[in-house]
């Protein structure tokens, strides 16, 4: 982590930015984010270490562009141009097959089709691969690391509702 947050300083300082400031932050599902109101690019604490050296290069490459051409640029050709001066391949995401983190909140319908969470549901789901609309029949069923989970009261009372009204 100290090389990526090293080569995020470095980069960002050759490129005139010297006020942004490189943070370590707590996202499961993303591997970077650049924060233009603090002037500010953070990488995941979690994610970050399971890549390789050219992975989490790309990663720093594509926030410091980002830092670099603006707020309301995007993935859009300026960006793409200074991604590509800074040396990477402006992918707009990390590979597919890239390291990631099992959730542990794992939603399942009835016909097996699977949702994954990090955070506790609040609000009941149902699938929609089964239905474009919300169906009662198609309600996720949640467990927590494998097991059955204790419910948060707002998604319990929900439930509660929805199954009244059957």
């Amino acid at each position: 982590m100290e090389e990526v947050l090293a080569l995020a300083r470095r980069t960002l300082d050759a490129c005139g930015l010297q006020d942004w400031e490189v943070d370590l932050d707590h996202a499961r599902r993303r591997a970077g984010a650049c924060h233009f109101g603090d002037k500010r690019i953070s990488f995941s604490r979690y994610l970050l270490p399971l890549y390789d050296s050219a992975a989490a290069r790309e990663v720093v490459l594509h926030e410091v562009a980002h830092a670099q051409v603006g707020p309301k640029v995007g993935h859009g050709k300026r960006w793409q141009q200074a991604v590509k001066a800074l040396g990477g391949n402006a992918e707009r995401t990390v590979s597919p097959d890239a390291p990631s983190l099992p959730a542990p909140w794992i939603g399942v319908c009835k016909a097996g089709h699977r949702i994954e969470r990090f955070r506790t549901p609040t609000r009941v789901l149902a699938c929609s691969k089964c239905s474009r609309y919300f169906k009662a029949e198609n309600i996720f069923t949640w467990t927590y690391r494998g097991a059955p989970p204790r419910h948060h009261r707002a998604y319990l009372r929900e439930l509660r509702k929805i199954c009244a009204n059957q």
